[in-house]
């Protein structure tokens, strides 16, 4: 390779090293993209990525959370059959409070590795604890924990979508509605479309078949979280009673129509 060739693999290195703990974009990835048709590239972010499938005829492949038998797979390789088979009530627990997300599986198994005495049911009280959750799921560095790989995402997202979030997690339902999300923020539910899109778009919430969103526990406990650490009290406050106000309009049988998000 000539001193061309291999500087400018250096700098692809090095902007793929400097954006390894951000969420990649598509314009971020189009420069190191091969030229050749040939090559085939492989390419990970929280973000879906749009606009490499729409220019550049990516395919994308959405990787989903691991089913039971899955994550105890995960687990008996990392911890062994018999310490898995030893404590089954805990492990469907901690499978249940890790939403059965990957990271969080391997950094628990991680911990159940590194500390050989301790049960897994003590590291399922620990999970069960939101105050102490995102702790018990520390990879002990800035970079490898869930608390920072969510924060990822999360820093990269707009003003209002990154406020939409934060309230989320005041919403006490599994799943909300656009009208829900609206009456959080104190907006018009069509003023929630786009905030919407783009927290789809980064993999902290999902969209479902009926037109309502949801997103796991983890990110729920994370946008809690956040809410309050960077909400206000009053703007807190003001978002429940607006939900409430919502919720009563419910059981009276008021349509969508009716209700306002003030």
């Amino acid at each position: 390779m000539n001193r061309r060739g291999a500087s400018g693999q250096l700098s692809a290195v090095a902007l793929v090293h400097r954006r390894a703990h951000t969420r990649l974009r598509s314009e971020q990835v189009r420069p190191l993209l091969p030229g050749h048709t040939t090559c085939l590239t492989f390419v990970t972010s929280r973000d879906q990525l749009t606009g490499l499938v729409a220019r550049e005829g990516a395919r994308p492949i959405t990787l989903k959370v691991l089913e039971d038998n899955e994550a105890i797979e995960l687990w008996r390789r990392r911890l062994g059959a018999q310490r898995v088979e030893a404590e089954p009530g805990a492990v469907r627990r901690l499978i249940r409070l890790c939403a059965r997300l990957p990271l969080a599986l391997a950094l628990v198994a991680a911990r159940a590795m590194t500390q050989q005495d301790l049960a897994l049911a003590t590291l399922a009280e620990e999970l069960r604890d939101e105050q102490r959750r995102f702790d018990s799921l520390d990879a002990g560095d800035d970079h490898g924990g869930a608390r920072a790989v969510f924060s990822w995402s999360y820093r990269a997202l707009s003003r209002d979508a990154a406020g939409l979030f934060r309230l989320l997690g005041l919403h006490p339902g599994t799943t909300v509605s656009a009208a829900t999300a609206a009456a959080l923020v104190g907006v018009l539910p069509a003023q929630v479309g786009a905030p919407m899109v783009e927290l789809v778009r980064a993999h902290l919430v999902e969209r479902l078949s009926s037109g309502r969103y949801q997103f796991h526990d983890l990110l729920r406990s994370y946008s809690a979280e956040l809410a309050a650490a960077e909400e206000p009290d009053a703007h807190r406050r003001a978002a429940v009673r607006r939900i409430a106000r919502l919720l009563r309009s419910d059981l009276c049988g008021r349509g969508p129509s009716d209700r306002t998000a003030a």
